[in-house]
């Protein structure tokens, strides 16, 4: 079972310090938008067009995102239910050059 209504599992992962592929679970009646650029993203989790409330079967989607600041952050945002405000998730990944001794 998902702690979130609209958010199973989530993680980030990269190759190359510059493109990052972020997955996550979300129902499979919901879709999913992004926006943002260079290491500070928003993922916008919602409803698709005639559904009233999040499915329970959660499917995955992956989302390939670029920063080239050795940062990067993706806010997971969900839509409020109930009048109550469900939090904003953060992956970040702080990814610095290592200097080689000499």
């Amino acid at each position: 079972m998902s702690l979130f209504t609209y958010l199973g599992s989530y993680a980030v992962s990269t190759a190359d310090n510059i493109t990052f592929s972020v997955t996550f679970t979300i129902p499979d009646n919901c879709g999913f938008q992004t926006s943002g650029a260079n290491g500070t993203y928003c993922i916008a989790i919602a409803l698709n067009s005639g559904a009233s409330l999040p499915s329970t079967n959660f499917v995955p989607q992956t989302a390939s995102l670029l920063s080239n600041r050795g940062f990067f952050e993706a806010d997971f945002l969900m839509p409020d239910q109930k009048g109550v405000k469900k939090p904003k998730i953060s992956a970040v990944s702080n990814v610095g050059t290592e200097e080689e001794e000499e």
